[in-house]
């Protein structure tokens, strides 16, 4: 149904990208990351970007908090 509905589509699991981070992980809920969770939700939508920009209709996966919004829309 989903297919027939978006066409070409690609999930883009924005919480994933936490696990590309080797050393110096800090828990995502905590204040010390704040900048982590920034370079984080922008590598995420600028992957999601790309997706769209190729033609696909992308579904974000994960959870963006309102002072992201603006950096997960851009």
């Amino acid at each position: 149904m989903a297919r027939w509905f978006l066409g070409s589509f690609a999930l883009v699991a924005g919480d994933d990208f936490f696990a590309y981070i080797d050393q110096g992980y800090i828990s995502p809920w905590t204040g010390p990351a704040h900048r982590q969770n920034e370079v984080v939700t922008d590598a995420a939508a600028a992957a999601a970007g790309r997706v769209v920009a190729g033609g696909y209709t992308v579904v974000s996966g994960g959870v963006i908090g309102a002072w992201f919004l603006t950096t997960a829309l851009q």
